[in-house]
């Protein structure tokens, strides 16, 4: 490989994981099975190819197609697979990577708890003393086998390793309305990789069928000085009656060293 080609690689590899945090803290009931189809998408003009290289400027785009399996193998546990396929395009150059990722999800009770705090529910109920309202708090741990693998110039790296990960939700229906926030962090273990990945998430929702929200991705490379940071706009809408959601998600993202890239995602998901 030629050694300008590295830097490439290198910041490529990057990007494309910098994707959000899986493992979700509500898991499949026992013999269910939710199939999740992911599209993102990142377009950053005139970016340079490395921080160093400003003249070396031109239109950057990356694009990954993400499948993700998850079956309730018990209540409180389940099965978690992802296959996911993409690509980093500048000009002529273009990359492409495959990751596969096979785990379970268990549920953690006792790490159960509220995110929103204990003064905001008694200030409502000393407002709202006949309110009536539903909390359900969620929280799930994940642990994972991976492999990666990259082509860059004629030529395949393969790397295995794991992945680990705890999310923390918390959603109050009030009526036919719905408050829903979630914390997610994953830790990425691969041959001389170790990356940080989080997300935040707050929606309000209308009878479980029409939620607007915004979604915080931050990832971190705890090996060098780069780090991204995304801020989205979700809208999703659920089928009356049916077990399936659209959600759409546009916004933009800030790394190291870089330009503001902008950020599309269209996600499908049915449940049976």
């Amino acid at each position: 490989m030629r050694n300008t080609a590295l830097p490439w690689l290198f910041i490529f590899i990057l990007f494309a994981m910098a994707t959000p945090v899986d493992a979700g803290p509500w898991l499949s009931r026992k013999g269910d099975t939710k199939l999740i189809y992911n599209h993102w998408h990142e377009d950053a003009p005139d970016r340079p190819i490395v921080a160093a290289r400003r003249q070396a400027v031109g239109t950057a785009t990356i694009r990954f197609n993400k499948l993700h399996l998850e079956h309730g193998l018990r209540d409180n546990l389940s099965l978690e697979v992802i296959v996911e396929h993409g690509a980093r395009k500048r000009g002529l150059l273009e990359n492409e990577e495959r990751l596969g990722r096979v785990g379970v999800l268990v549920d953690a009770p006792y790490l159960k708890s509220g995110l929103l705090p204990p003064f905001v529910f008694r200030g409502i109920k000393k407002l709202l003393p006949n309110l009536r309202y539903r909390r359900d708090k969620a929280a799930g741990i994940g642990l994972a086998v991976m492999m990666r693998d990259t082509d860059f110039d004629n030529r395949r790296d393969r790397h295995y390793g794991r992945f680990e990960s705890l999310a923390l939700g918390d959603k109050i229906h009030i009526g036919s309305f719905s408050i829903l926030q979630s914390v997610e962090t994953g830790k990425t273990r691969l041959d001389g990789i170790d990356w940080r990945q989080n997300l935040y998430r707050f929606e309000l929702g209308w009878r479980d069928r029409i939620s607007l929200g915004t979604e915080a991705h931050y990832f971190e490379d705890r090996r060098s000085n780069y780090a991204a940071l995304s801020h989205l706009t979700t809208l999703s809408w659920r089928w009356p009656g049916k077990q399936a959601r659209i959600k759409l998600m546009v916004g933009s993202k800030r790394e190291t060293n870089f330009k503001q890239a902008d950020i599309g995602v269209l996600e499908f998901e049915l449940t049976f």
